[in-house]
């Protein structure tokens, strides 16, 4: 403050009767009181030079002056940083990029010359390219929270920051299921069960929290217990190629699947003969055909397709015609039993057989006289 009486001299008045004013100023505020000159800015931030008239008038009006200037030397203040929205987004989604220019102040610089600076990140990836912040996540499938500083600096080094919070909310993500091997096999062999963990991962969900269906199999049956699939032939005799899809859900019935080829590659089955009756007549009589093909049975052949033989027959003539099996005796007087073997061969050379009794039971025959023949002598001779 001024004490303006230091500065005034009248020879017919005293201090007290100077009335002083103040004319020029614009940045400043200047009161005057009891001849106390106090000189304010209410522009804290404002620097330059102002020149300032002071004026004492006596009391007959006659006046005196003096210019002063007063000089504020300028000093870097830091910028100021204005609170950056956090944000939230959903997984999959993407943030906002930030306008930096839209949050920053500095009575001393104009925004183009201020540098930011971003810290904290570890999940996110933020790049500053002219004062805007893009914010990427590398890891698409991160939900979670991370707080980020951005530093705002001035040409002068000081600086001001504001914690951004960047949050992403998890959403559920489906599993992906990798190729599951097809499996060939020849008849008779057993498939290798699938250990299904092996071909599925979920961001989300554990192994053990994963649920496996299996659809599509008709001649296979498949049965899935922890994780794990056995597949079986119900019918053994089957061959082919069954196509079966296995979906694996996790707990947010989200789901992923893969097609796979099961063959069972055909091998030829021995056909089977079952038990040909046993015949038995007696001496005169003729024993019944027999048609084979209503004792074989090959799931690889129709009848017709097999080729049957006989053997062991000694008093019997057996004779195979269109897989009928004729059966004659050349010696009409003979009695007893015969066995013989009827075996079945299907186009692959294998066979089955089965043996059969044929019994004649013996009939009393009347004796047989043959021609005696006549004699004839002289007389005095004898007959034989």
């Amino acid at each position: 403050a001024i004490q303006l009486d230091d500065y005034v001299s009248d020879i017919d008045n005293n201090d007290s009767e100077i009335i002083w004013t103040v004319s020029g100023q614009n940045e400043l505020t200047i009161t005057i009181n009891n001849r106390v000159a106090t000189i304010t800015l209410p522009n804290e931030n404002w620097n330059g030079i102002e020149t300032v008239l002071f004026t004492a008038a006596d009391t007959g009006g006659l006046t005196a002056a003096d210019f002063v200037s007063f000089t504020v030397n300028a000093v870097n203040d830091a910028p100021v940083v204005s609170d950056i929205s956090d944000q939230s987004i959903t997984e999959g989604s993407t943030f906002t990029s930030i306008q930096l220019d839209d949050y920053i102040s500095d009575i001393d610089n104009n925004d183009s010359e201020i540098t930011w600076t971003a810290t904290g990140q570890n999940e996110l990836t933020i790049t500053i390219n002219n004062r805007i912040a893009t914010i990427t996540l590398p890891n698409i499938n991160w939900n979670g929270s991370e707080t980020v500083i951005f530093t705002a600096a001035d040409t002068g080094g000081l600086t001001a920051a504001d914690s951004v919070t960047f949050t992403v909310n998890a959403v559920n993500d489906a599993p992906v299921v990798s190729d599951i091997s097809d499996q060939s096999i020849t008849e008779g062999s057993t498939f290798t069960a699938i250990q299904l963990d092996d071909y599925v991962s979920d961001i989300d969900n554990n192994d053990s929290e994963i649920t496996w269906t299996a659809t599509g199999q008709n001649e296979l049956t498949i049965t899935i217990n922890n994780r794990v699939a056995t597949i079986t032939l119900p019918n053994e005799n089957w061959n082919g190629i069954e196509t079966v899809l296995f979906t694996a859900a996790d707990t947010g019935g989200l789901t992923a699947a893969d097609f796979v080829s099961f063959t069972v590659n055909a091998v030829n089955d021995a056909p089977v003969v079952s038990d040909i009756s046993d015949q038995s007549i007696t001496e005169g009589s003729t024993f019944t055909a027999i048609q084979l093909d209503d004792y074989v049975s090959d799931v690889d052949n129709n009848d017709n397709e097999i080729t049957w033989t006989v053997s062991g027959q000694n008093e019997l003539t057996i004779t195979i015609n269109n897989r009928v099996a004729t059966i004659t005796l050349p010696n009409v007087n003979w009695n007893g039993s015969e066995t013989v073997l009827f075996t079945a061969a299907d186009t692959g050379g294998l066979t089955a057989a089965d043996f059969v009794s044929f019994t004649v039971n013996a009939v009393n025959d009347a004796p047989v006289v043959s021609d005696i023949s006549d004699q004839s002598i002289t007389e005095g001779s004898t007959f034989t």
